[in-house]
């Protein structure tokens, strides 16, 4: 007599593959420098060639190679009712005129 035949079962388990999270940090970079060109004292100048550097500025004929302030009053602005408002980053801005009209004047 013969043994009976054998049966081998297997069993065979599938598993995803493991997950893997990468995490990407992107930085956006400004075009416009710490620091530009600057006629008025406040923001800068609109010539790209200019703001490119000090030496740039100075050839463009700028007032001050300087970082934008956008909270004061620009060179030319009307300071009537804030007098001492004016950008004056170079110390020779002042606020001129009379009671009725003042400007920020060099």
């Amino acid at each position: 007599t013969q043994p009976p035949p054998t049966t081998t079962a297997t069993t065979t388990t599938t598993q995803p593959p493991p997950t893997t999270t990468t995490t990407i940090t992107t930085t956006t970079e400004s075009n416009q420098a710490p620091f530009c060109c600057s006629w008025n004292f406040s923001t800068c100048g609109g010539s790209a060639w200019c703001n490119l550097s000090e030496a740039n500025c100075n050839q463009c004929g700028g007032r001050a190679w300087m970082q934008p302030n956008t909270n004061c009053i620009p060179l030319d602005g009307e300071c009537t009712n804030n007098v001492s408002g004016c950008c004056d980053p170079l110390g020779t801005v002042r606020c001129r005129g009379n009671k009725w009209y003042r400007q920020c004047r060099l």
